[in-house]
């Protein structure tokens, strides 16, 4: 499947001040739960994922990373997935004008693609995915991607999960 308006790229430092104006917005963290960050309290934060695991209780953990944009440069968002006890918690963000053009759909299928390019003999991990209640966007985004409701799995952590979020999961087999 080929997405011509969609180019996916390591998260770099050069990505931080466009993802830090694309999306450091009260759109975008009304559908977080959250208020916006500081210009450079985001940055840090982007830096981090860039960074990866440094902590001990992290070192078994894959981050990946990703910036999105436009084959002219623009960037519209970020997309990441946490690997760690055999799952991957999957997350995006895009930029308010990006909304319901299906570029979010193009990156989560692309993130599909290259989390079962990880494992080419065990087949795709199961994702895992969390949101607000009154993110209805993502919600509907996910269950296309064959993402169902779940209740907050027992055996595993979602390092991602709040109190009150919704929890979505993919088995491998979607």
């Amino acid at each position: 499947m080929s997405y011509p308006d969609l180019l996916v790229e390591p998260l770099h430092e050069d990505h931080l001040e466009p993802l830090v104006q694309a999306l450091l917005n009260p759109e975008v963290y009304a559908h977080i739960g959250e208020r916006p960050a500081s210009h450079e309290v985001y940055k840090a934060q982007l830096r981090r994922m860039i960074a990866g695991p440094q902590r001990a209780e992290d070192a078994d953990q894959l981050w990946l990373n990703f910036a999105l944009r436009r084959p002219g440069g623009v960037v519209m968002g970020h997309l990441q997935a946490t690997v760690h006890h055999g799952l991957a918690e999957v997350a995006f963000l895009l930029r308010p004008d990006c909304w319901g053009q299906g570029l979010g759909s193009a990156a989560l299928h692309w993130l599909h693609g290259h989390l079962a390019s990880l494992r080419p003999t065990q087949g795709a991990l199961p994702c895992w995915a969390t949101t607000i209640p009154p993110n209805l966007r993502c919600q509907a985004l996910l269950e296309r991607h064959g993402y169902r409701l779940r209740e907050l799995p027992r055996t595993v952590p979602l390092y991602s999960w709040d109190p009150g979020d919704l929890v979505y999961h993919r088995p491998d087999t979607a």
